[in-house]
């Protein structure tokens, strides 16, 4: 007997998949034994893998996916999501059944209906915020919202569900990492990176807005909200204060050796640098500005104690202000989250499209993290960094439309890629047809990923984390250091 199976359609992304992904990864620090059963929605093609959180979790063994040969599944409880998607009895015998409403159904009270039919009446409808419930008048609720991550661990406990392992205080304290660092802004990819090769006992905090928390908080990374001037509705010179003050409360919690500020370094992060002298203030500072933009930071380099650049595969064509400000700059290859080389095993007519909206006959659209690429047979994409490096590392053919609004030199980016043969330019939605039109052709597409393997650059993540880590040092290398 499993203590939790989560039912769901595990191709699904977004904030659901965070909260399912989060609960699983607190249910196995907790020593509870958890189940993952898969049942596929109509809306969803079939293509689609799963979440790449869900499916990082299945690698890592955190819990069990059910198969279908399997015989019935007994669990403690049985937690769902997106009801939808029951329309039969599942495959599991649960002593509680919990529908968890992340966002309630459009036709809440037949799938409310359909679920009690199917599982009973004592099935309990938690809605996961004070918005959801507010969007369920007359529903039977209970008296509190359900809430991801380690609170719900509290919920488990009360239907018997304990966990496993309890260890002292004591023990807790020597088996947390004993240092930290601070992660600061939405470069939240990069960050995952970084984060992933630090040293055991270094633990990254990841200071960001509320885009970037879900993904960082889905990846297992401690997190802190840091709101922007317009999500607290203040005007600038305020939010500076309150970046200051709030870093101020931050480092006084978690007592950094270095904070990392990845993007620019604004008056709020300038203030907190002056106020708190002792950790080390590093920069992972971005390159490839357009022409003429972004100059006005490049006085700030001098606040930090060192600048890493993330590499980037179109630098001979940079024309941005980086390029001449090189004082205390460290680069390493392009910052990505692709594992390490592996075969492409594209053999479904499968079209990605990140920040375009395109469609091609024959071709199914998907989404894809960066463990999934290899699957990708064709990706329509902005050239922003991340997708930029992430396509082109991972062999994907792709055709590039620049973002003419973006802060980086997205144009610069997909016409190097272009003229280095790796991947096609297209600057308008016409011309971006056209291009997938071409790269129909398996013969095309085939040229392109042929062209990425031989131009392939490697992975800085881990480099990234070894500069990081080098301001960090241990105890006994201060001490030893005194001693000299």
């Amino acid at each position: 007997m499993y203590d939790v199976a989560h039912l769901s359609d595990l191709r699904h992304t977004g904030g659901s998949a965070a909260s399912l992904v989060a609960e699983v990864r607190a249910q196995a620090a907790a020593g509870l034994t958890t189940v993952l059963i898969h049942v596929p929605a109509d809306d969803v093609p079939h293509t689609r893998p799963f979440d790449r959180r869900v499916a990082a979790c299945l690698r890592e063994g955190l819990a069990d996916l059910a198969h279908d040969d399997e015989p019935e599944l007994a669990a403690r409880v049985l937690l769902i999501r997106r009801p939808q998607v029951v329309t039969g009895k599942p495959r599991v015998h649960a002593l509680h059944t919990i529908v968890v409403l992340d966002e309630p159904p459009a036709d809440f009270a037949e799938v409310r209906t359909r679920v009690q039919r199917h599982l009973g009446p004592d099935v309990v409808w938690a809605p996961a915020g004070p918005e959801v419930r507010a969007q369920l008048p007359g529903a039977v609720l209970p008296a509190t919202d359900w809430h991801d991550s380690g609170s719900h661990i509290a919920r488990l406990a009360s239907l018997g569900v304990l966990s496993r392992g309890v260890v002292t205080t004591s023990s807790v304290r020597k088996a947390r990492p004993t240092r930290h660092v601070l992660l600061v802004g939405d470069d939240i990819a990069r960050f995952r990176a970084i984060a992933r090769h630090l040293p055991g006992d270094l633990e990254a905090v990841v200071v960001a807005g509320s885009a970037g928390l879900a993904d960082a908080h889905a990846a297992g990374l401690l997190t802190e909200y840091l709101p922007a001037a317009a999500e607290l509705g203040v005007a600038d010179d305020r939010w500076t204060g309150f970046v200051r003050d709030r870093l101020r409360h931050l480092i006084q919690l978690y007592g950094p050796q270095a904070v990392l500020v990845g993007g620019v370094p604004h008056d709020g992060i300038a203030a907190a640098i002056g106020e708190h002298p002792g950790p080390r203030w590093l920069w992972l500072r971005p390159a490839m500005w357009r022409r003429g933009t972004g100059g006005q930071w490049a006085a700030r380099g001098a606040l930090f104690a060192g600048i890493l650049e993330p590499g980037e595969f179109a630098a001979a064509g940079d024309e941005g202000w980086t390029t001449t400000a090189r004082a205390g700059v460290s680069t390493v290859d392009p910052i990505t989250e692709l594992p390490a080389p592996r075969p492409r095993r594209a053999t479904e007519p499968t079209l990605l499209c990140r920040g375009v909206e395109a469609t091609l006959p024959g071709f199914t659209v998907v989404e894809a993290g960066p463990h999934e690429l290899g699957h990708v047979a064709l990706a329509v994409s902005r050239a922003g960094y991340t997708s930029f490096h992430e396509l082109i590392g991972a062999r994907v053919p792709t055709v590039f439309v620049p973002d003419p609004s973006a802060a980086d030199d997205e144009l610069t980016r997909a016409r190097f890629a272009a003229a280095a043969g790796v991947a096609v330019c297209a600057t308008d939605d016409e011309a971006a047809a056209a291009a997938l039109e071409r790269l129909a052709d398996p013969a095309a597409r085939e040229a392109l990923s042929r062209r990425c393997a031989e131009v392939a650059f490697g992975n800085g993540a881990a480099d990234a984390a070894a500069w990081l880590a080098g301001f960090c040092p241990r105890r006994s290398e201060v001490e030893a250091g005194s001693a000299r």
